[in-house]
């Protein structure tokens, strides 16, 4: 993880499946953390506990904060990783090395021309 980040966290999760519920929260909370509005750190956090279902084995879970900014890696056994790609497509993940990527970002205000 880089310097570029206020606040990190690390969790393993023994079993991906049974924790997808901590992913969420844990996941929510970073989220509101960086600034990121409610529906927007509910949706990080179900994306990310939607990627740990029907993953048997344990999974780690290492989020990074900045202001407007949160990114996620998970990794775990090959297959899971695989699996995890698999249901995460079309959140746009990123395999990086073993690990796979996620990025959450506060969209943009715009201002309404006078």
């Amino acid at each position: 993880m880089t310097s570029l980040y206020d606040v990190t966290v690390s969790v393993r999760i023994p079993n991906g499946s049974a924790g997808a519920g901590v992913a969420r929260a844990v996941t929510q909370a970073m989220a509101a953390r960086a600034g990121l509005p409610p529906l927007s750190s509910a949706r990080a956090g179900g994306v990310v506990a939607g990627g740990l279902r029907g993953s048997t084995g344990a999974v780690r879970l290492e989020l990074a904060a900045a202001t407007g900014s949160l990114q996620v890696w998970l990794s775990a056994d090959d297959a899971a990783v695989e699996r995890m790609a698999d249901q995460l497509a079309d959140h746009g993940v990123e395999r990086n090395g073993e690990r796979l990527v996620l990025r959450f970002e506060r969209a943009p205000l715009h201002g309404v021309p006078d």
